[in-house]
């Protein structure tokens, strides 16, 4: 696990993906919830935990984006790296179930589901071809 891996183009292209999609979404949590819960007919936050809650949030994307980003431009990593990445898409996708369950927005969680998904098969796949780097 700690062992040095060559990142292949098809990982560092998906890395580069999932943290652009993460920025995104850190702008429009932190900038343009308002609008973008308009267009979505949701409510915006209304209290202050509310708001609390979408920075968090955004904090959360932030960081990700940034551990994402900076694995993109690497050659080689840490092949826990993928097991991050891993974690982490598995974790976004129960979101979604829990997002379908309770009637968020269709499309909203289909684009979600459907990238996350996405990149989850890729993660898994770059983590069985995994080759050590020499």
């Amino acid at each position: 696990m700690n062992t040095n891996i060559i990142s292949p183009k098809f990982l560092r292209v998906a890395f580069l993906v999932h943290g652009i999609y993460f920025v995104i979404w850190t702008f429009i949590f932190d900038f343009f919830i308002g609008p973008v819960a308009k267009v979505l007919n949701l409510p915006a936050p209304q209290t202050v935990i509310g708001w609390v809650a979408a920075d968090v949030a955004s904090g959360e994307l932030l960081a990700v984006a940034a551990f994402l980003l900076l694995a993109a431009w690497q050659t080689q990593i840490p092949r826990f790296i993928i097991a991050a990445a891993i974690i982490q898409t598995t974790y976004n996708l129960f979101h979604d179930v829990v997002w379908f369950w309770n009637k968020y927005p269709f499309g909203l969680v289909l684009l979600d589901t459907t990238l996350i998904g996405a990149l989850l098969v890729i993660y898994i796949l770059a983590w069985r071809k995994a080759r050590p780097a020499h």
